[in-house]
């Protein structure tokens, strides 16, 4: 199985890990390669978006812009008291209120719950006015 995980470090640019920010529109043809990837797959999902890795990271080309994480417990998102793999178990620091920018998930608290040493993240809920 292979598990991919997707870092957004806040003081790196889109620019400088995404070769593409890809809307992924249900009617529309896509490349072979992508049609396999779970967003491409299910398209008919509401504000989908595929974010196609660089070759190289533009802030350091001898490294590439992609790869697979081996499997590790420690790599898991998902909260292991949840059945949904969409909702995640982060360190604290990840809640919007310490300044943290994950896309528009900082802008909706109500996806949020904050602890004492954690914080939950609904990853999938409906966005509204952002």
């Amino acid at each position: 199985m292979v598990i991919s995980i997707l870092l957004v470090l806040t003081s790196i640019s889109y620019g400088a890990i995404f070769n593409e920010i890809e809307g992924i529109e249900e009617i529309k043809t896509y490349e072979p390669w992508k049609v396999t990837h779970p967003h491409y797959y299910y398209r008919n999902r509401k504000q989908n978006t595929a974010y196609i890795a660089r070759k190289q990271l533009d802030f350091k080309p001898s490294l590439p812009g992609y790869g697979i994480f081996n499997f590790h417990n420690k790599l898991v998102l998902t909260n292991p008291d949840e059945k949904k793999r969409s909702v995640w178990k982060l360190p604290q620091y990840f809640h919007p209120h310490f300044g943290t920018r994950m896309s528009y998930h900082e802008k909706n608290l109500d996806s949020w719950q904050l602890y004492d040493s954690y914080c939950i993240l609904n990853t999938v809920v409906e966005v509204k006015n952002l």
